[in-house]
């Protein structure tokens, strides 16, 4: 147990920090310049969920965010990868460095210069402190004890977990219960391991199919008006997350909106639950071939 004095200074040497800092941003940067303009980086001792339909992005937004930090800001950072084996998730990174589509690194169809492009990409992950897990079956107890150690070891600040449906549980404290009783015990203990190692946790989930033939105003939105509601397990994850953030792309063939711009290249992140201030949306550029995605490059930002 802490005083409120010694609360109180931690709290204000952060905040003095993140004004004195050019970049404003308190917590971990995402990279992104809206999100990290509104919610000064992830903060610590958070959890945000991350949740998307299947195939819009979901791995490479948390990719992304790991590029950003480990690369660009030098935290160290962890990723437990349950569905992706640890070769693909370092495609993924070394395709958004280089600017070579993942497709072309995994065949080997690379000429001598994207050779040399990629080997230049190599030598700064070389440099950076990223940490794989892509064992197919974990525990939250196996989560929690490898992310402790490497918090311990290695000064981890940021953890991302890909995803949480394939997380398992070997005990429950009791005895009769679901896998949705397992799912919320889940999101509980990430929540607290992330209060008790003063670090940012972000998880990725799956959405139900609530969302499909939902009445929308339009028979074929073209971009799905997703809701918390959402999200499978939507009340255990809503109430220990943090923050939640939707993110959607076009789910029609007609790729322009109503006043006729391009938005092949457009996702929208929705950050639906803010316990740090307000509910909000940003616009983002989507570079599939290289599992990139960045600042649109105009300045929406809405709410």
């Amino acid at each position: 147990m802490k005083k409120l004095t010694d609360i109180l200074e931690e709290a204000f040497n952060q905040w003095d920090n993140a004004f004195t800092a050019k970049s404003k941003v308190a917590g971990i940067p995402t990279g992104i310049s809206h999100v990290d303009s509104e919610l000064t980086g992830l903060p610590l001792c958070s959890l945000t969920t991350i949740a998307s339909r299947p195939g819009v992005g979901k791995t490479s937004l948390i990719s992304s965010l790991i590029y950003n930090q480990a690369v660009h800001n030098h935290y160290c950072v962890a990723i437990f990868s349950l569905e992706s084996h640890p070769r693909e998730v370092l495609k993924r990174l070394l395709s958004i460095d280089s600017g070579i589509e993942e497709s072309k690194i995994g065949r080997g169809e690379l000429d001598e210069k994207e050779r040399e492009t990629i080997n230049s990409s190599l030598g700064r992950f070389k440099e950076c402190k990223i940490f794989i897990d892509g064992s197919h079956f974990l525990t939250i107890e196996d989560i929690m004890e490898a992310t402790r150690n490497m918090v311990q070891e290695n000064d981890v600040k940021v953890v991302y977990i890909d995803y949480l449906q394939l997380i398992g549980v070997k005990e429950m404290p009791y005895k009769s219960y679901t896998r949705h009783d397992e799912l919320a015990l889940i999101v509980r203990k990430l929540k607290m391991l992330a209060n008790e190692l003063s670090i940012a946790i972000v998880l990725v989930s799956q959405l139900n199919r609530n969302y499909l033939g939902r009445e929308d105003g339009r028979t074929q939105p073209i971009f799905p008006k997703l809701k918390l509601s959402d999200l499978r397990e939507s009340g255990a994850i809503e109430d220990n997350s943090d923050m939640v953030w939707l993110l959607s792309r076009p789910c029609t063939k007609d790729y322009e909106d109503e006043e006729g711009n391009d938005i092949r290249n457009k996702a929208v992140l929705d950050v639906a639950k803010n316990r740090y201030g307000t509910s909000f949306s940003v616009d983002l550029k989507c570079d599939m071939s290289t599992g990139k995605l960045y600042d649109w490059p105009y300045d929406f930002l809405y709410r």
